[in-house]
C-alpha cells in the first residue's frame, strides 16, 4: 500500500483480571495509536490477557523489557514528531503573515499611485480648498464694502424715526 514502508513499532498491551485496572504500557500505548498517523512510523500492538502478578514476573524477562523500552522510544518519536509539527506551523504563519504584509505593502503603493493620478496630491487639494476660501473671503468683502453704507442707513431709519402705533390686538375699553 505505502510506497516506502515505514518502521514498526510492536508495543505489548496487557490487561488484568482485575475490572478496573490496567498497566502503564495500555495508556501509553493509546495515546501513541492517536497520533501515529502524524508520525514517521507505524505502531501495532500486541494483545495478552495475564494476572498482575504474572505481568509483574513477565515485566522483569528481556522481551517485555525490550517491549517497554521500545515504548519509550516510540513515546519520544511521537513527542518530536509533535515538536516538529509545532514548529513547521509556527513557521509556516509566520512565513504567511510576512507575505500578508508584503502584499498589503503592494496594494498601499498601488493604491497611492492611483490617487495620484486621479485625484492629485494631498497638497494640491488642500491648495485648492485654500485658493477657494480666500476667494470667498473676498467677494463677501466686496459685498460688505458696497451694501455697508445702504445697511447702516437703513438701521439707523429704524433706530431714530419712531412712529408710535398702537398694537393690533389691542382693544379700547368701552366704557
Amino acid at each position: 500500500m505505502l510506497k516506502n514502508p515505514l518502521p514498526v513499532i510492536i508495543l505489548a498491551h496487557a490487561t488484568t483480571q482485575r475490572a478496573n485496572t490496567s498497566c502503564s504500557i495500555i495508556g501509553q500505548a493509546r495515546a501513541l495509536r492517536h497520533t501515529a498517523s502524524s508520525c514517521d512510523y507505524v505502531i501495532h500492538y500486541v494483545t495478552c490477557n495475564m494476572t498482575l502478578s504474572s505481568f509483574n514476573m513477565a515485566a522483569q524477562t528481556p522481551g517485555i523489557q525490550q517491549l517497554l523500552q521500545a515504548e519509550k522510544k516510540a513515546a519520544e518519536r511521537v513527542a518530536d514528531a509533535r515538536k516538529r509539527k509545532a514548529r513547521r506551523l509556527k513557521q509556516a504563519k509566520e512565513e504567511a503573515q510576512e507575505e500578508i504584509e508584503q502584499y498589503r505593502k503592494e496594494r498601499e503603493r498601488q493604491f497611492q499611485e492611483i490617487q495620484q493620478k486621479y485625484l492629485g496630491s494631498k497638497d494640491d487639494q488642500v491648495r485648492a480648498i485654500d485658493e477657494q476660501t480666500k476667494q470667498k473671503i473676498k467677494e463677501m468683502d466686496a459685498r460688505v464694502k458696497s451694501n455697508k453704507e445702504e445697511v447702516l442707513k437703513q438701521l439707523f431709519d429704524l433706530v431714530f424715526e419712531i412712529k408710535p402705533e398702537l398694537h393690533q390686538n389691542f382693544k379700547v375699553p368701552v366704557a
